[in-house]
């Protein structure tokens, strides 16, 4: 009858040592597979070394520029004259912009959102009320407006 102690292997160096000495052994008479343990690693440092690249060249982009000031057209031009990236084309909307992305038309897209505050709603425009002087007979000679929201 086993116990739960006895059915459990203890760690052996002298196992271990054992193991590599045959597997070492194995390796040296087969010639096969000696080339193989030194061609495997050096092709993989020739593959990642030189043949695979991790740089960015020519992503196909797309810009939907809401912005439309000197700043972010230059900031477009910038980003093309690097290299990394080709336009696609400029789109006039979001619903472009999807479409290049959906189609593989383009592989990015730069979205320059408008720098100017967003036209004023009924409920966001402030309530201004004209200032006279009622004390003076003349009025001023600009009116002035106070303004809160």
């Amino acid at each position: 009858m086993l116990t739960a102690s006895s059915s459990r292997r203890r760690f052996s160096w002298r196992t271990i040592r054992a193991i590599m000495r045959r597997e070492f052994i194995d390796v040296v008479r087969d010639r096969r597979s000696l080339i193989l343990t030194f061609l495997y690693p050096i092709s993989m440092l020739i593959m990642y070394g030189y043949g695979i690249r991790y740089d960015v060249d020519n992503v196909p982009l797309t810009i939907l520029d809401y912005d439309e000031t000197p700043e972010s057209r230059d900031l477009v031009q910038q980003m093309i004259r690097s290299g990394s990236f080709q336009l696609v084309r400029w789109a006039r909307d979001q619903h472009d912009v999807d479409r290049d992305l959906t189609t593989d038309a383009s592989k990015a897209a730069v979205i320059i959102p408008s720098t100017s505050p967003p036209a004023s709603t009924p409920a966001s425009r402030p309530r201004c009320r004209r200032s006279s002087t009622a004390r003076t007979r003349t009025p001023p000679p600009s009116p002035k407006a106070i303004c809160w929201r």
